[in-house]
């Protein structure tokens, strides 16, 4: 389980430097942390709002990739070889769709509403939008566990979750 979440984040991280690699922005460094991955690129390496989406949603685009071709390969090998790496895979991307400022799907958002109004606008609406689905997990969470069982990976994700909306770090 370990070594599949690793390979699976490992690659998610990937996907973002491919793009940033695509679009000449190189990364100065990349450390690992409680929360993740973090790609530090130099001051001022700010691109144009498309090619930041790209960037953002490129560990999501590598991680569905992953998971298509292990879908794929387990139609060719024996029955479930390749299903947990894409269950993980999924799992991954599925995270980092939520919209939250602070994940890939939310950071996409940002740059999107930036474009579209402005960056003030756009943080407002992102601290919004992270608040209220952060509630939601919250409120799933307490449902699950009053009406089936307590679920540790559930908790730690809720908490994970929480944790992010109210780091309000955002990179510009």
């Amino acid at each position: 389980v370990v070594l599949n979440s690793l390979c699976a984040s490992f690659l998610h991280e990937c996907g973002h430097i491919f793009f940033l690699a695509l679009f000449r922005a190189f990364p100065i460094s990349v450390t690992l942390s409680a929360f993740g991955m973090r790609i530090e690129r130099p001051p001022h390496s700010a691109l144009c709002f498309l090619k930041e989406i790209f960037i953002s949603l490129g560990g999501i685009i590598f991680n569905l990739s992953a998971a298509l071709l292990g879908f794929v390969c387990n139609l060719f090998y024996p029955p479930d070889f390749f299903s947990f790496a894409v269950a993980v895979n999924l799992i991954v991307a599925l995270m980092n769709s939520l919209p939250n400022i602070n994940l890939d799907s939310g950071r996409a958002l940002y740059y999107l509403f930036a474009y579209v109004k402005n960056e003030d606008y756009a943080g407002s609406l992102l601290n919004i939008l992270s608040s209220f689905f952060a509630v939601l997990i919250v409120v799933f969470f307490v449902f699950y566990t009053v009406f089936s069982s307590f679920n540790i990976s559930l908790a730690v994700v809720t908490i994970y979750i929480l944790i992010l909306t109210f780091k309000r770090e955002v990179d510009k």
